[in-house]
């Protein structure tokens, strides 16, 4: 509880806030995990796929991030939840683009689905490294 409340507290120490955005960095796509590992384990079939299917899904991965990225440039960083909110809005970003890549493999685009994978990840954790500058800034 203590590392909940380090996110809201401004004036919390440096080193709870970093571990209490690592904490929450660390489980928010937990449920978007699972939910692609069923997108992928169900909608496995054997059927022909064009090609421009994996540009297509990049393409969604990022408008949907893009869209996110407006939200949270909307958020007001001065506001007590505004390390919650900013986590929460870059894992469902990252949810999106597994998701996305779950749904490239079962549909045979494994190049697309790595590619997939790597934009979301390299977008989550380059979020990650601006949130734990900004909570060591704070300190």
């Amino acid at each position: 509880m203590h590392r909940l409340r380090a996110l809201y507290d401004p004036k919390a120490d440096p080193a709870l806030r970093r571990a209490a955005l690592l904490w929450l960095y660390g489980l928010a796509p937990l449920p978007n995990l699972l939910l692609a590992a069923v997108v992928l384990v169900v909608a496995y079939r054997e059927f022909p796929i064009p090609g421009w299917v994996g540009p297509v899904f990049v393409g969604i991965g990022v408008i949907a991030h893009g869209a996110i990225r407006r939200w949270v440039r909307r958020l007001d960083p001065k506001r007590p939840g505004y390390a919650v909110a900013k986590g929460l809005l870059e894992a469902a970003s990252l949810g999106n683009f597994l998701l996305l890549a779950a749904l490239a493999a079962a549909l045979g685009l494994v190049g697309w689905a790595w590619v997939l994978l790597g934009i979301g990840l390299g977008m989550y954790l380059l979020a990650l490294a601006q949130a734990l500058e900004t909570a060591g800034a704070k300190g």
